[in-house]
């Protein structure tokens, strides 16, 4: 089995994963385990991200785990501390969630809420435990954008796994930005900006920086692709965490498309 994937490929399906990865992150608790179901599918049917975590072969007792906690109060999920084994780790409960229950709420262990409310209960293992495995990809995925680099257009990159591999291929045309200032994505970047002055999350002032940066690049008609990539992940990092309004997330979904389309 061979698949190819083009740099622009690439990019898709690393924005699609980060749109279900936010579904979930984001869930009520109601909607959880169908969420959760609709993430996993992306992972097990997406052969670069399942071949990532197929490398990391870690044998847990993760059903012990599970009820263990599920019957102790007190006690969280004891997750490993080096990337390999949490990233397999993690996989694996939500793999057993799946299996074992029809309800997102009722195998999360209560002490990951700081009150009896599920959705605050859900809330807290989506940022300890979930959010920690999706960045995990999220950076695998961008490391593997990196890989292509800007100069280097004839690089490929093969990823092998039990059931086949995976070529990265360079796109054959060259990558030139719009001389056209794109005055909608300022404005909104500008908005981010001030909408960002009344959030209280982790990494603001850099997205602040990384924004006010881009902007000042698009304003003398010289977008850096460097800079505009580090920017987007930071934007997709932000749109997931948790306690972030509903009015900033919407400003900030709408920025990476119009990022992207300076390039093609």
């Amino acid at each position: 089995m061979k698949n190819t994937l083009s740099q622009k490929s690439l990019k898709k399906l690393s924005l699609n994963f980060r749109t279900v990865a936010s579904r979930l992150l984001r869930t009520d608790y109601v909607d959880g385990m169908s969420n959760l179901k609709r993430f996993i599918d992306f992972v097990d049917n997406t052969l670069l991200i399942k071949s990532y975590i197929n490398s990391y072969k870690y044998e847990f007792d993760v059903e012990q785990e599970v009820k263990e906690c599920e019957s102790n109060a007190m006690m969280i999920y004891s997750i490993p501390t080096e990337k390999p084994a949490e990233v397999s780790f993690i996989y694996q409960i939500l793999k057993y969630y799946i299996d074992n229950y029809e309800s997102y709420i009722q195998p999360i262990p209560r002490s990951y809420g700081h009150s009896s409310n599920y959705q605050d209960q859900v809330d807290g293992f989506n940022n300890r435990v979930v959010l920690p495995f999706v960045d995990h990809i999220n950076c695998y995925l961008e490391e593997q954008y990196i890989e292509f680099g800007d100069e280097a257009l004839n690089n490929k990159i093969t990823i092998h796994n039990d059931s086949g591999q995976v070529n990265l291929a360079q796109d054959n045309a060259n990558i030139t930005a719009t001389q056209n200032v794109n005055t909608e994505v300022i404005d909104l970047m500008g908005k981010l900006i001030t909408q960002l002055q009344k959030e209280n999350c982790e990494g603001k002032e850099e997205l602040n920086e990384l924004l006010e940066t881009v902007i000042d690049n698009l304003k003398c008609n010289k977008p850096k692709k460097t800079i505009i990539s580090m920017l987007t992940t930071k934007i997709n990092k932000f749109v997931t965490l948790v306690g972030v309004s509903a009015g900033a997330i919407e400003t900030a979904q709408k920025i990476p498309p119009l990022l992207e389309s300076l390039f093609k």
